[in-house]
């Protein structure tokens, strides 16, 4: 037989913990209607600003980028003078893109390939001021300024910056080394410049030059 649960009329006039609950809950959202207001407009601002900001900078890195391409286009076909001015507004509009340090170099490449030398040392130097990550990068523009002294008969530096690029499987080694070659043969060390042209051919050709 089921035991029946008396109820006594104290305990009838407890509050109920929920409704309780409830209403100081409502209490304190009246109390606060404005401060909750401002707090959430607050985040909805915050989320705003942070995708427009992300659209202006993804919008800005694709505008970067087609500039870029179009002043590798114009290199490539030797109109120097409009890559120059490509690359100019490149480095004036999106500096701290990627794209804009890279151009520094090609800067320095349309100037070497103008035979303006001292200009292809300023921008090659600018260059590897933003401490490049790419090491190829980095012996592209070493080899740069060593060729553009080697041009300007200061082969003692020439010969110092060939010396840099000391990894063996960069594509820029041969280059360096000839360089290296050059300028010793300019300043008669004639035995050294034949020791490099010969590890220069050894590394082309080493059935025919290599160690027997």
């Amino acid at each position: 037989m089921a035991t029946k649960v008396k109820v006594t009329q104290k305990e009838l006039k407890k509050p109920d913990k929920f409704l309780e609950f409830i209403d100081r809950s409502t209490n304190y959202l009246a109390d606060n209607y404005k401060h909750i207001v401002y707090f959430v407009c607050g985040i909805i601002g915050l989320i705003l600003i942070f995708f427009v900001i992300n659209s202006y900078l993804a919008i800005k890195t694709s505008d970067a980028n087609l500039l870029y391409n179009e002043a590798i286009t114009a290199r490539v076909a030797e109109d120097y003078d409009l890559a120059l001015q490509k690359f100019a507004l490149l480095q004036k509009d999106y500096s701290g893109q990627k794209v804009s340090e890279l151009s520094l170099y090609y800067t320095a490449s349309v100037y070497y390939n103008q035979n303006n030398y001292d200009q292809a040392l300023s921008f090659a130097t600018k260059f590897l001021n933003t401490n490049p990550k790419d090491s190829n990068m980095v012996d592209a523009a070493i080899s740069l300024i060593a060729m553009s002294y080697l041009n300007k008969n200061e082969y003692n530096t020439a010969i110092d910056f060939a010396s840099r690029i000391t990894n063996p499987d960069s594509p820029y080694m041969g280059n360096a080394q000839m360089t290296k070659g050059l300028a010793l043969e300019k300043l008669g060390r004639y035995e050294e410049a034949a020791d490099i042209y010969n590890e220069i051919l050894a590394n082309m050709y080493p059935r025919l030059f290599g160690p027997q």
